[in-house]
């Protein structure tokens, strides 16, 4: 499985209880609209930390001082981590993707 945040491969999924997953989902989605507030965000996830642990993501298009200061570290017991991925954008789908 490969961690975008810290550009490495690792062969087992971290271990998580579903409790876990569901309780990041949940803050995640009852904090959408600040997190989404934060400058330059395009969406929100669920995912790694540096230390393999369940964590919130926010993307951002440019990470900038500004973003970092504008987001929060922690969530409840739950990391925060910001991740730059620019700008997203929906593509269409061929015949041969959606079959």
């Amino acid at each position: 499985m490969f961690n975008p945040l810290t550009g490495k491969v690792f062969a087992q999924v971290p271990d998580c209880s579903k409790v876990e997953l569901d309780q990041a989902l949940l803050l995640r989605d009852q904090h959408a609209d600040e997190l989404m507030n934060i400058p330059g965000a395009v969406g929100t996830g669920i995912g790694l930390d540096d230390h393999h642990e369940i964590a919130i993501q926010v993307y951002v298009r440019k990470l900038t001082s500004e973003v970092i200061g504008a987001a929060p570290a922690w969530i409840d017991n739950t990391r925060v981590v910001v991740v730059e991925t620019g700008d997203f954008f929906a593509r269409q789908m061929s015949d041969r993707q959606s079959a």
